[in-house]
């Protein structure tokens, strides 16, 4: 790294350059890590690696008028290395041009690792034939030299990205790979048009577990980012009154589960006899946020019997979902009752 600010707050700095080879391993321009109130400005910065990365403890960042390339862009992260809790908000990044680097602007979270990284606002960018211009990453693996892969818990929220333009060198322009356990939400596209750096090619976008608005010009289209609000103010109702239906009749992402005498679950106590439910409809885009719910009930004995056959069976869910083979899928759960989830953390 070339410059590091830690542990500091009201830093400014401005007209700074840069340069180191393109090719060469851990040269970040500027890292931020546990500081608040900083500003960079004006400057140029060109490495090996992130041009700029703000880490964990970052709060009230702003990056202005910033010109970055060669290198991995500017990029809110990683986050959550050597299982710590990340902790970012209030960053906002605009102004900037990034040319000829392997990311633009980006968010990347380690697997498995928890925490939140909220309030980030990537505005006014210009890309010129940048790889992955647009990139949430929350199955991030540096060097791809993970022992087990598993789903990153850190919550994504308030993610904008406003007036963003330009040409991409890769064919996914805009990669939304959010949590599995954890849905990104609250994203905003705005006004974002990325064009294929090279004439004739193709620029596409991927969504997995995001969950936003677009407004005004989106290139390429993000059909998959849905609207949560709908699902949530149902979620609200099931937190009310316990393991009720939530119904959503009608619609695609529905899965119908009938209720069986007994669901055999890995890990869950053998001697425990579930009641089963009646029919019980599960709408799988917000199943992140029902997961979430139970993980704040109290810690009870039956309470963790019953968030372990949940999570079980929002996995068989899921999966079926997936494959999207016969939307059903048999499980039954212990019974849950309205006063076993009216104690919220």
């Amino acid at each position: 790294m070339h410059l590091v600010v830690g542990f500091s707050s009201a830093i400014h700095i401005t007209g700074v350059t840069i340069t180191a080879p393109g090719d060469s391993l851990n040269t970040d321009g500027i890292h931020i890590q546990q500081s608040r109130h900083v500003i960079i400005s004006d400057s140029t910065i060109g490495t090996g690696d992130d041009c700029i990365s703000i880490g964990t403890g970052s709060f009230h960042v702003n990056v202005s008028w910033v010109t970055c390339g060669p290198g991995h862009g500017i990029s809110v992260g990683s986050l959550g290395m050597d299982n710590s809790r990340a902790e970012v908000s209030d960053i906002q990044v605009g102004h900037c041009n990034i040319f000829s680097t392997m990311n633009g602007v980006r968010i990347k979270t380690w697997q498995a690792r928890y925490g939140y990284a909220k309030t980030i606002i990537f505005e006014n960018i210009n890309f010129t034939a940048v790889m992955n211009p647009i990139i949430i990453d929350q199955h991030y693996c540096a060097a791809g030299v993970c022992a087990e892969k598993k789903s990153s818990a850190v919550q994504v929220t308030d993610v904008r990205f406003i007036e963003v333009r330009g040409t991409s060198s890769s064919q996914v322009a805009i990669n939304l790979n959010c949590s599995q356990n954890v849905a990104c939400t609250g994203i905003t596209i705005q006004n974002v048009e990325i064009q294929p750096a090279q004439q004739g090619g193709q620029a596409s976008s991927y969504c997995f577990n995001a969950h936003g608005t677009v407004t005004g010009v989106a290139m390429p289209a993000l059909e998959k980012l849905a609207d949560r609000e709908n699902e949530i103010d149902h979620h609200m109702l099931e937190k009310r009154v316990g393991v009720s239906a939530l119904l959503h009749e009608g619609r695609e992402d529905v899965v119908v589960v009938p209720a069986v005498s007994e669901l055999q679950l890995p890990g869950l106590d053998a001697k425990l006899e579930p009641s089963t439910c009646a029919t019980l409809h599960v709408s799988v885009a917000s199943m992140a946020t029902w997961s979430h719910l139970l993980n704040r009930q109290t810690n009870s004995r039956k309470m963790k019997r019953w968030r372990l056959a949940t999570a079980a069976l929002s996995k068989a869910i899921a999966e079926a979902f997936s494959r999207r083979s016969s939307a059903s899928v048999s499980g039954s759960l212990p019974k849950a009752r309205p006063h076993m989830l009216s104690k919220q953390a």
